[in-house]
């Protein structure tokens, strides 16, 4: 007999796991063993047979990708995709059932934050498949074998019909649905998710052809906590009646719905409703909104435009002692009823009543209540002025103060320097404002987001101050036409800055940005507009190697030189090149390299013909492609196998070049490609 060996070299890689996580566990423990080398014949299987989680970069079909997974790693538990994968996912996504131990999936982003991480932490099945506009019926009969799924999301699948819902009728295990701009989901189809009950979260925003008809087959889903039916335009009072029974709902979105006061009579019924949405319903008044009073559980409430505005309609709201978010936008003329309202909810942490300060000039001194205020929003509120700064102030909490369009000047914005906990800040359109308030701003050492657009008295010198705010992540100074590219110098020290808007700052060439070379967290460069960049003024522009968004619409003076230095940008996942006319197909050459291309945007660029275009037409990630105002443009490139096999939308306005019969492969510019 063949004698066994038990010797570390020999231990089997499901012991291995073991050990490994067990050194994981008492590695705070154990002052020894930091680092290990350890040779065994089972390392091999080991590697491959303990991998769980893989993530997909693109390249490759998802058929013989899951071929691969499926031969090597049998144990994989979640896959991650992206984009790149949405062209073809219609044949791919039937191979999945080779992956026996297959739990998650993702497309897209539907799942996001608690809702995912609680659901990995519980083992549960889910399937993401958000903005995957490709999938259709057909692709989605294979769910019928994965019946342990328990999330399943197919937001903006707008191919998928009542069909793919016979499908999903049999997954009885489903806790949360999101169908959200599913146009084609009709009431037939609410029959089959009428069976699901244990749903506990089902969004149908935007599916229009949703009636009050359908929401009688929804209407006994006892466990339903969470229900959107945003803009589903059809739902009126009969659908509200029908959805009392749901005693456990907590979120009920009605935004752009159609019902009256009669329907808020029935959802006034919902006493355990946390979250109400009834903005844009123009035929609510005092009389409905009363109902709403009863509802003393809400903590998020938005009666935001269109609903009937009346002194007494605000009175009703004020029994609602435990909300903590209130939108209340475009109340004109009610701007110190809505302050005296919010002043006895002692719980309010988001207030957002912006377009509703024309009647609120003696306003300010409501403001000093709301204590526990983090988030304000006055845009638009004509009557705010700097004695409201300085009593806002007060409000030591806050966290964002939005101000974009008032009438303040620099003595009211420095009184805002006593806001040390504030991160977010717009003074967008406040003409009065000049650089001699960028002092006090410079002392909000939190500030994370900082908009100045159409401030037009900003000049360069104050950036100093700008300069400081070392937590700073987006600076918005589009239209300040003082600014010039020596001042960006001041901005050279903001390690976190992810975004620069500089869109419409005339006196911009680029060649500034050699000062912004080392903020290496900077994503996104704004310089639409800025008729004077020149090749040169890119050339700088080239050396922001971090850069994954670029927009040059509208830089006149632009050519195929300064393209050869766009080229350099190989993280670029975005590029606005509209009516930059100068450039030719030699200057597409250059921006073939960027592989990593999602979007791109030649509009107007006239000297642009087929060769050009077709040299962009091998970029995998290439999805969203603007050609309007291309004349020379025609059928040609798109007709080549291989080419431009993952965009999924194509602007050809105005392509004069373009066949009738080639714009009937698009439908409102999405390409329908033959399967």
């Amino acid at each position: 007999m063949e004698e066994v060996q038990t010797d570390w070299g020999h231990l089997p890689y499901p012991v291995l796991e073991a050990v490994s996580a067990a050194w994981q566990i008492e590695s705070g423990r154990i002052d020894f063993f930091h680092s290990a080398r350890l040779t065994n014949r089972h390392w091999c299987k080991w590697a491959t047979e303990s991998l769980s989680v893989v993530r997909l970069s693109g390249g490759t079909s998802l058929s013989l990708v899951v071929e691969a997974i499926a031969r090597k790693f049998p144990n994989v538990e979640e896959l991650i995709c992206s984009k790149q994968y949405y062209a073809g996912l219609d044949h791919g996504l039937s191979c999945l059932v080779r992956l026996d131990r297959l739990t998650r999936l993702r497309f897209g982003s539907s799942f996001e934050g608690g809702d995912r991480v609680d659901s990995m932490r519980r083992g549960e099945a889910w399937l993401d498949l958000g903005i995957c506009n490709e999938i259709s019926d057909e692709s989605l009969t294979c769910l019928r074998s994965l019946t342990s799924l328990t999330q399943l999301g197919l937001r903006d699948c707008w191919r998928i019909t009542d069909e793919s819902l016979v499908v999903v009728g049999i997954l009885t295990g489903l806790r949360w649905l999101d169908l959200r701009r599913c146009k084609n989901v009709t009431n037939e189809g609410l029959m089959q998710v009428g069976k699901l009950t244990a749903l506990e979260h089902m969004d149908l925003h935007g599916c229009k052809h949703v009636t009050d008809w359908g929401l009688a087959c929804i209407g006994n889903l006892g466990a339903l906590k969470h229900l959107d039916l945003g803009f589903c335009t059809n739902v009126g009072d009969a659908g509200l009646a029908r959805l009392t029974k749901l005693t456990a709902l907590e979120f009920l979105e009605l935004v752009g719905t159609r019902f009256t006061n009669g329907g808020l009579f029935k959802v006034a019924t919902l006493s355990k409703l946390k979250h109400l949405a009834l903005g844009q319903v123009p035929l609510i008044s005092e009389k409905g909104l009363a109902q709403i009073g009863r509802l003393t559980a809400l903590q998020h409430l938005n009666v935001s435009r269109h609903v009937q505005k009346t002194e007494h309609a605000l009175e009703c709201l004020g029994e609602l002692t435990a909300l903590k978010h209130l939108e209340m936008s475009q109340w004109s003329k009610h701007g110190n009823s809505i302050l005296a309202l919010a002043g006895g909810l002692t719980s309010l942490e988001v207030l957002n009543m912006s377009g509703c300060g024309d009647n609120a000039e003696e306003g300010w001194n409501l403001l000093t209540n709301m204590k526990s205020l983090k988030s304000l929003d006055l845009t638009r509120c004509k009557s705010i002025t700097d004695a409201w700064l300085a009593a806002i102030a007060s409000l030591t909490s806050l966290v964002s103060l939005d101000l974009g369009f008032c009438k303040v000047t620099d003595e009211g914005v420095m009184c805002l320097r006593a806001l040390s906990t504030l991160q977010h800040l717009n003074l967008c359109e406040c003409e009065n404002v000049t650089e001699g308030c960028l002092g006090a701003l410079g002392e909000l050492k939190a500030l994370k987001r900082l908009c100045l657009s159409r401030c037009v008295h900003i000049r360069g010198e104050g950036l100093c101050h700008v300069g400081t705010l070392v937590a700073l992540e987006v600076l918005d100074l589009s239209y300040c036409s003082g600014i010039r590219d020596s001042d960006l110098a001041f901005l050279g020290g903001l390690q976190a800055l992810k975004h620069l808007h500089l869109a419409w700052c005339l006196e911009m060439t680029g060649q500034g940005a050699s000062a912004l070379v080392d903020l290496t967290s900077l994503k996104y460069l704004d310089l639409h507009r800025c008729r004077n960049v020149t090749d040169h003024g890119l050339a700088q522009v080239g050396g922001l190697s971090s850069l994954e968004r670029l927009d040059l619409h509208g830089c006149r003076y632009i050519t195929d030189v300064g393209l050869g230095h766009v080229g350099n940008l190989t993280a670029l996942r975005r590029l606005d090149l509209g009516w930059c006319e100068r450039f030719t197909n030699q200057g597409l050459d250059h921006v073939s390299k960027l592989v990593g291309l999602g979007r791109l945007e030649v509009r107007g660029c006239s000297q642009i013909t087929d060769e050009g275009i077709a040299r962009v037409g091998h970029l995998t990630a290439l999805e969203y492609l603007d050609l309007g105002f291309c004349y020379n443009i025609t059928d040609a490139p798109f007709c080549q196998v291989g080419q431009f096999q993952a965009v999924r939308y194509m602007d050809l306005h105005a392509c004069e070049g373009i066949s009738d019969g080639f714009r009937m492969t698009t439908i409102y510019g999405h390409i329908a490609r033959e399967r």
